[in-house]
């Protein structure tokens, strides 16, 4: 049995991009664990949910993870930066971005030592679709993971031809499904060439559905159909052919014989 550590930068972050493979790992046997850089305080929401946004996600987020079966729900302690890096919802507080890469990984690095973790997941090196936290928490993780001399390290991601090739036939309906919201993420994340392994998670994606409809707090508000508002509104076919493939880089370890190499495989090319 295997423990990994998947580190994301706000709650709801796992929901889209990881849910179905900590499903998968979690019934394979494995330990998982849940890391929050951040509280997402900064999120967008609804007025009545803006009080204590940071609280009622870090709630949201111990939701999602019973969903999936993860074993431990941890938070690094900082504030949730913004879209511009500068927010400061908590003047007692740091934000992630605020705080010193190496200050924030030795906490991190810390934190894989006590839950003796094997392996560690972050992202990609544009941060996804480049949110500051998301940057920093590519920066962090791979400084923790020599720090506490993590044996394997994945970045998550997605893939931008995927994505490209999944909307276009459905351009025509971007009004109705708001698919100005999804097309932002192609512009960020890697390409198939940079991806080491695709994750077959279409016999999860019930779990992941419920990970995400945990984080109520992120459907509403903002005066846009929010992105995850409008991956729960996809229908069936568009959710599985969207979401049924979770994208990984591997940037250490053994590219065959560890935890996450070892579920079913896709070539998302079909």
């Amino acid at each position: 049995m295997a423990t990994i550590v998947f580190v994301h930068a706000h709650p709801d972050d796992e929901a889209i991009l990881t849910a179905g493979t900590m499903k998968a790992l979690v019934l394979a046997g494995h330990r998982v664990v849940l890391m929050l850089a951040t509280d997402g305080a900064a999120g967008l929401t609804s007025s009545a949910l803006s009080p204590g946004l940071g609280d009622q996600r870090l709630r949201e987020a111990d939701a999602a993870a019973a969903a999936l079966g993860v074993s431990d729900r941890l938070w690094l302690g900082y504030g949730d930066s913004g879209l511009d890096g500068n927010a400061s919802i908590d003047p007692s507080s740091q934000t992630l971005c605020s705080v010193d890469v190496s200050v924030a990984a030795e906490r991190l690095a810390t934190a894989l030592r006590e839950h003796h973790a094997d392996i560690v997941v972050g992202y990609d090196r544009n941060g996804g679709y480049g949110h500051p936290d998301h940057k920093r928490v590519h920066q962090i993780v791979h400084t923790a993971a020599d720090l506490a001399n993590i044996p394997t390290v994945f970045e998550a991601t997605l893939s931008r031809e995927v994505i490209i090739r999944t909307i276009a036939p459905i351009a025509a309906l971007g009004a109705l499904l708001n698919i100005s919201a999804i097309t932002n993420i192609s512009h960020g994340f890697s390409t198939l060439s940079e991806i080491s392994h695709r994750v077959d998670v279409s016999l999860f994606l019930d779990s992941k559905r419920a990970a995400m409809q945990a984080h109520a707090s992120q459907t509403v508000g903002g005066g846009v159909p929010r992105t995850l508002q409008v991956f729960l509104g996809l229908p069936k076919w568009l959710f599985t052919r969207l979401l049924g493939t979770e994208f990984y880089i591997q940037t250490r370890g053994d590219h065959h014989e560890n935890a996450i190499a070892r579920l079913a495989q896709t070539s998302v090319l079909k």
